[in-house]
């Protein structure tokens, strides 16, 4: 939903580079919201009627891998969440199936495409990577984000310290608790700024739209982007 809402840009990345290495994109029109958000502010009956709505969606379709560009929903569906919100509903067997299949993106276009370089133009940008919290401290994800910028020629990667030291976002937290959230904010500016980059890159929607705030704040306003957009500007196709 972050995505789709706040940073379109990125979905549109998605798919064309997806496609562009061979896959059929298939984006179900009936699919909801993955219940994080929904589960963050305690609605749990209703998280969990998402969830089995979207089992039912997803499992009746004839798919190879569910992939998704949020950090944040590839926790969610996961199959240990689900499995804890659903517990003892009757749902093992959907889940299983489910969520066999979910990759977050960058992995799968490290681990199961094994993109490379060849066709890519030289983008020629220093940038620094953020670490989102469901995805690299819920999930263990940090390395394949990085190889993904790492493949584009040009582009030089600078490591901030501490990437995986919270930006403040958290969803609605930034909303919720705005002098809280931008103190923590503040904090991981500081870092990004000593790295002298050209460029802010991440894998989640709330933290995109955390780090777009505290740049233009901060670091006169520079952009803030997904691996893949970057990936898909590299590509000549």
């Amino acid at each position: 939903c972050g995505t789709d809402m706040f940073s379109p840009s990125v979905a549109e990345a998605t798919v064309k580079v997806l496609t562009s290495w061979g896959c059929e994109v298939v984006i179900p029109r009936n699919m909801k919201c993955c219940g994080l958000p929904h589960i963050a502010n305690g609605k749990m009956a209703t998280a969990q009627n998402l969830a089995i709505h979207n089992l039912q969606v997803f499992n009746d379709l004839d798919l190879d891998y569910i992939v998704t560009d949020c950090g944040s929903c590839s926790s969610a569906i996961s199959k240990n969440r689900l499995k804890h919100l659903l517990d003892k509903m009757g749902y093992d067997e959907q889940i299983e199936a489910f969520s066999s299949k979910v990759y977050d993106l960058n992995s799968f276009l490290i681990e199961i495409l094994e993109i490379d370089d060849q066709g890519l133009k030289p983008l020629n940008l220093n940038v620094t990577y953020h670490d989102p919290c469901h995805l690299a401290k819920a999930q263990g994800i940090r390395k394949t984000p990085r190889d993904v910028l790492k493949l584009i020629p040009g582009v030089n990667l600078i490591e901030m310290k501490d990437s995986d030291r919270c930006c403040g976002g958290s969803g609605t937290f930034s909303l919720t608790h705005y002098d809280l959230s931008m103190k923590i904010l503040e904090r991981k500016m500081k870092t990004i700024v000593d790295t002298g980059a050209d460029m802010i890159t991440t894998c989640c929607p709330s933290c995109t739209l955390q780090l777009k705030h505290g740049s233009y704040l901060h670091y006169n306003n520079a952009p803030v982007k997904h691996p893949v957009e970057l990936l898909a500007e590299a590509s000549k196709s």
